[in-house]
């Protein structure tokens, strides 16, 4: 059984503050991450207790999105649990898809700042386009897919790979609907979603960090 709000909030903690508190950048980013799926499930708990669909709907979104990074480090196949029921990870898999997502997430940067540019050009974004491009040679792994759709290749990631891409299908048409009092989705689905896509974020934090002890 799932536990409630509250206490995947707690877990979710636990993970970030040891993931951030280790010296290794695998934990570090696992922390990062555990940081971001706090805040979507704070968050969006607040926004469905003000009706703010659109509010509910984003932090879905973001905490799906967490959901689906993390997954991604512990390879395409299926969940594996241990006797105690916490998600089984191979180290070297984490450590290594950490890295193709490293490269991945800097060259996305890099690629952000030459769209700013090309806008709005300025010299110092040049230069930091450069350097996060250099970075990102320096790392031999090929980087991540680029798209959420394609990170999500477990069968537990494409459930979660469901919410998001739903979030993102309702969040223009949902503003709208919105004011005028529809429901496009059941505020305590949406509730349950949102403690759900947190929770995975907090099983698969949870076990890379395990791994990597």
């Amino acid at each position: 059984m799932m536990p409630d709000r509250g206490d995947i909030l707690k877990l979710l903690e636990g993970v970030r503050d040891e993931g951030e508190a280790r010296p290794d950048e695998v934990s570090q980013f696992v922390g990062s991450e555990a940081r971001v799926a706090t805040y979507a499930l704070v968050q969006g708990h607040n926004a469905i207790a003000r009706d703010d669909l659109l509010g509910g709907l984003q932090s879905l979104r973001l905490s799906s999105e967490t959901g689906i990074r993390l997954r991604w480090l512990v390879g395409d196949d299926e969940d594996e649990f241990g006797p105690d029921g916490r998600l089984l990870v191979d180290a070297g898999t984490a450590q290594s898809r950490y890295r193709s997502m490293r490269r991945r997430d800097l060259l996305q940067l890099a690629a952000a700042y030459h769209s700013i540019s090309e806008v709005n050009p300025s010299e110092e974004r040049r230069e930091l386009e450069g350097q996060l491009r250099a970075i990102a040679a320096l790392i031999a792994e090929v980087p991540a897919p680029w798209d959420a759709r394609r990170l999500a290749t477990s069968a537990n990631a494409r459930r979660i790979y469901a919410a998001h891409r739903m979030c993102s299908a309702l969040i223009h048409p949902g503003a709208a609907l919105g004011r005028h009092d529809r429901e496009p989705i059941p505020r305590r689905r949406l509730e349950e979603m949102t403690s759900e896509t947190a929770y995975v974020a907090w099983a698969v934090g949870d076990g890379i960090l395990r791994s990597l002890a």
